[in-house]
């Protein structure tokens, strides 16, 4: 069982969209939009949770750890555990938060099943509002 954690270990909040560097081999994650503003300013380009080279050509999206987020949507849990099947529960919640049943950490009785990718709807850039993003590469002007 592996305990892991949902918050991004940049901003220390809840990971809203998660992603690791291509050569990252943990679980853990950090939000990717708070990794692109801390590097666009800093620039260093290394994983907040390993420290291994994470350029952006080679960030990916964890779409299995996206889901559980997605799932876990409102609710107040900060860690899952994880089994040796990909099955998940939530593990840990914010300190003082009362569940209804609180003989029970977090509300989670049992294990959750591991989502397919192909079940779940992944945010594309067209759900991204591109006005707002920083990016550190600006295209050139083909006009002037």
């Amino acid at each position: 069982m592996l305990q892991v954690p949902l918050k991004c270990p940049i901003t220390f909040k809840r990971i809203t969209l998660p992603a690791r560097g291509h050569d990252c081999k943990h679980i853990q994650c950090f939000d990717l939009e708070s990794y692109l503003q801390l590097n666009c300013e800093r620039g260093a380009w290394r994983c907040p949770v390993c420290n291994k080279p994470a350029q952006l050509e080679g960030l990916e999206v964890d779409q299995y750890m996206w889901g559980i987020l997605n799932t876990l949507n409102q609710s107040e849990v900060e860690e899952v555990t994880i089994d040796s099947s990909a099955n998940w529960k939530a593990a840990k919640c914010l300190v003082g938060v009362k569940t209804e049943d609180d003989s029970d950490s977090c509300g989670a009785k049992r294990m959750n099943k591991a989502m397919s990718p192909g079940s779940m709807t992944l945010p594309t850039m067209n759900n991204w509002d591109m006005s707002q993003a920083m990016s550190p590469y600006i295209p050139p002007d083909m006009n002037s």
